[in-house]
């Protein structure tokens, strides 16, 4: 793995933190913007409130896309996600894969098509990074084969 994908996945860990299994919520009281919701919806489902908000469950199995993901902006190639969470300050999208090749080079095409400007890309036998950006957004993509989730694409979408 390149330093860059390696950059990315420990980047999606440490934002992501606690999402792969805990209880609570993610998210801290930093300056940036936020599209999380603040209606009652967005209250962890334990009962617990956060600094955030914003419910991550209480379970491993985050595979429903968050509603407040920018579909419109971000189009994902699928929404049969292993893995979705909204941070507060972006998404964490896990996708499955039957073809990576392919499917990175639709994501390139979609994100070129909607204006995103690719700013860098590292590829390795094992994985490939690509990341893209616009005014509103920072998206990195990662196509790997993952213990957990076998081939897969993850989007990692930051608000600017």
């Amino acid at each position: 793995m390149g330093p860059v994908a390696a950059t990315a996945l420990l980047l999606t860990l440490l934002l992501g933190g606690c999402a792969a299994g805990g209880t609570g919520t993610i998210g801290g009281s930093g300056t940036g913007a936020s599209s999380a919701p603040s209606d009652s919806s967005t209250q962890p489902s334990d009962g617990s409130t956060g600094s955030s908000g914003i419910d991550i469950g209480n379970d491993a199995g985050h595979t429903e896309i968050p509603s407040t993901y920018p579909q419109g902006d971000v189009p994902l190639i699928d929404d049969d996600a292993v893995f979705a969470v909204d941070l507060g300050t972006g998404w964490s999208i896990i996708l499955p894969t039957d073809d990576r090749a392919g499917d990175l080079t639709k994501i390139d095409g979609i994100l070129i098509g909607k204006g995103f400007v690719q700013d860098l890309t590292s590829s390795s036998a094992d994985a490939t990074f690509t990341q893209y950006s616009n005014d509103t957004y920072t998206v990195q993509i990662t196509g790997s084969n993952t213990a957990d989730f076998g081939e897969v694409v993850q989007y990692v979408v930051i608000l600017n």
